[in-house]
């Protein structure tokens, strides 16, 4: 048996882990116990996920959280089609890929990633200044951090040769 439980980039003691499970009614009182944010989709999916790799009992739970296939494929499906020239399609493709697993989250994420995107017209998302990403923001502070979140898989995937066209500005915004 493992000393610690890792739910997404949290790692928990076993203990901890153990104990919230018993101590609640809910997934979501896991989430309050663990210190976790009780509104994520994903965070519920991977603390039902130890649970059950665990096998840890849950009989005392007064609601079970299960989601149907239908649910997840309707997830899936639901596609809002973007206007992206073919310059900035890539940096789409790949934060599509990386919640492929996650379609939920991706539904948050792909208004703002593809949303910026199509702002932009035929220019460089590697190119884009701080002023452009507020600019498109708003005060909608999590487009921001979506946008934010695009841009920092774009340098490290290197994507386009972003390394060599993200300004030195937006590097030291980003860190």
């Amino acid at each position: 048996m493992t000393d610690t439980i890792t739910i997404g980039r949290r790692t928990v003691t076993f203990e901890n882990f153990l104990n919230a499970v018993k101590n609640s009614k809910r997934y979501t009182e896991v989430c309050d116990y663990l210190g976790f944010n009780r509104t994520v989709g994903s965070t519920k999916d991977a603390i039902k996920q130890q649970i059950e790799a665990l096998g840890i009992d849950i009989s005392h739970f007064e609601y079970k959280y299960t989601k149907s296939e239908k649910y997840d494929q309707a997830a899936k499906q639901k596609r809002k089609t973007f206007n992206i020239s073919p310059i900035n399609q890539p940096y789409y493709d790949i934060m599509e890929q990386k919640f492929e697993d996650k379609p939920q989250s991706w539904g948050t994420y792909k208004v703002d990633v593809g949303g910026i995107l199509e702002y932009l017209r035929e220019k460089d998302f590697a190119t884009i200044t701080i002023q452009e990403i507020e600019d498109y923001a708003g005060d909608k502070k999590s487009a921001v951090l979506h946008v934010r979140s695009m841009l920092i898989t774009t340098v490290k995937e290197n994507i386009n040769n972003a390394v060599e066209q993200v300004s030195k500005d937006m590097l030291i915004w980003l860190i």
